[in-house]
């Protein structure tokens, strides 16, 4: 009697431990399934894509108000330039207290630096365009301009050692020109324009020769009139004559155009070699003619 009851027991078990069987879903479930995950799916690209609005508007309003700084600080520094430019000219004029007047340029100069650097403006590229000054002397006043926003007596002495440095550098430089002159010590005999003309002659072919200096004298406005040649002149001597005829501008330009065909340089004699308080004369030159252009432009249109 208690051997049958444990075997029923044991068959009891086994059934339980069976795995039920898995029901087939009706085509009904499977279509509303499907239907669920693709509601899932839709869901979440519609998040992804509401976020992606939000990431684009905010970039958005960053680059206007990125845009907007830069106009602003654009504007300012309209102004800030006149103030730089007007105290240059009148420490070049040598106004009583001319370093005041350039102290107050380089604080200007510093302004402006930290103006540009935040509203992601390069400040060289500014300062070439609109300070009638080389980018050697606005370096050079930089770092005095930067003390000088916090002391100034400190910046005036700066200013102060900086002219004495280019006096001692610009004695030295003259000092040593004239050992040279003494010791005899010449420079190149052949001028720029000497080589110029010796290159035309150089070119044996008439048409060749002709169609050069043709081209050349229309770059500058000129214009080559054959009948009024004398037809017993030589080639050098017409060239000559009609270099005579060009004036005093044309000749320069047609000096230096003609070294550089030849791979040399041609400077004038007498043209700017350092002053003694730091600026090269000729890069401002260059950059005061520059901005002028500039304006002409801005002018104009």
């Amino acid at each position: 009697m208690v051997a049958k009851k444990s075997t029923t027991t044991k068959t009891a078990a086994a059934k339980k431990k069976a795995p039920a069987k898995k029901r087939t879903m009706t085509a009904e479930e499977q279509q509303a399934a499907a239907e669920l995950a693709k509601a899932k799916k839709a869901e979440a690209e519609a998040k992804r894509m509401m976020k992606k609005a939000e990431a684009d508007r905010a970039k958005a309003e960053a680059e206007r108000k990125k845009t907007e700084a830069k106009e602003k600080a654009e504007k300012s520094l309209e102004s800030v330039a006149k103030e730089i430019n007007v105290r240059m000219e009148k420490y070049k004029q040598g106004l009583v207290k001319a370093d005041d007047f350039r102290l107050g340029a380089s604080i200007f100069m510093a302004q402006a630096e930290e103006t540009c650097k935040e509203a992601g403006i390069k400040f060289k590229d500014w300062a070439e365009a609109n300070i009638a000054q080389s980018w050697n002397t606005v370096r050079q006043l930089l770092p005095i301009g930067r003390v000088g926003t916090e002391d100034e007596d400190k910046a005036k002495a700066m200013l102060t050692d900086m002219r004495e440095q280019n006096k001692a550098a610009n004695k030295k430089a003259r000092e040593k020109a004239k050992t040279s002159k003494s010791n005899g010590k010449q420079g190149p005999t052949e001028t720029p324009a000497m080589r110029a003309i010796s290159a035309l002659d150089g070119i044996k072919d008439k048409k060749e020769k002709e169609n050069l200096i043709r081209s050349q004298a229309e770059s500058v406005g000129l214009t080559l009139r054959e009948e009024n040649a004398d037809a017993s002149m030589s080639p050098r001597d017409a060239l000559e004559q009609r270099f005579e005829r060009l004036s005093q501008k044309g000749k320069i330009s047609f000096t230096k155009w003609a070294a550089e065909r030849l791979g040399g340089t041609f400077t004038l004699e007498g043209e700017a070699s350092g002053d003694d308080d730091g600026g090269d004369i000729g890069d401002d030159v260059e950059a005061m003619k520059k901005m002028r252009a500039k304006n002409a432009s801005n002018k104009k249109s």
